[in-house]
């Protein structure tokens, strides 16, 4: 007996590269096999990331950061969609955005959205560039509790 369930959502997470549009071309391959639904989250720069550390300037700049935050969400998801669309792959995705930090925005999204399996690109990178860059996929793979397919 296998412990293996058959994923009903598959999440790919995108960030408009080639290893992100294979992903997406694999995850669309087993769509079809389990009958799943494919869900693309593209995770935008965490607010936190650009505030001042101080105190009378970052109120002023995280009001100023959530005012554009509306701006930036809708740019991102027209670009979302035009690269899917040219790309031939945009049919019965279902489109997220966030802004957050890349593995914690990820592990969020799988738990709330009941998310089966993840198919996301990967550098591969090793050695020294792994040891400094990190590696998000890496991070992915070791924290989430659903199976991750990596491609390369």
């Amino acid at each position: 007996m296998s412990d293996f369930e058959t994923p009903r959502r598959i999440l790919v997470p995108w960030d408009f590269s080639e290893l992100s549009r294979r992903a997406l071309q694999w995850a669309h391959s087993l769509s079809a096999l389990y009958e799943s639904e494919i869900v693309l989250l593209h995770v935008g720069p965490s607010t936190t990331a650009f505030l001042s550390p101080f105190p009378d300037l970052a109120g002023f700049q995280m009001d100023a950061w959530q005012d554009a935050r509306g701006r930036r969400e809708e740019q991102a998801m027209e670009r979302l969609e035009a690269a899917l669309s040219e790309a031939g792959l945009l049919s019965g995705l279902e489109l997220h955005y966030v802004e957050a930090e890349p593995v914690a925005a990820i592990e969020e999204f799988v738990r709330e959205e009941s998310i089966g399996l993840i198919v996301m690109g990967t550098q591969a990178r090793d050695g020294m560039a792994r040891a400094m860059l990190g590696s998000v996929a890496e991070s992915v793979s070791r924290h989430v509790k659903v199976p991750v397919l990596l491609v390369k």
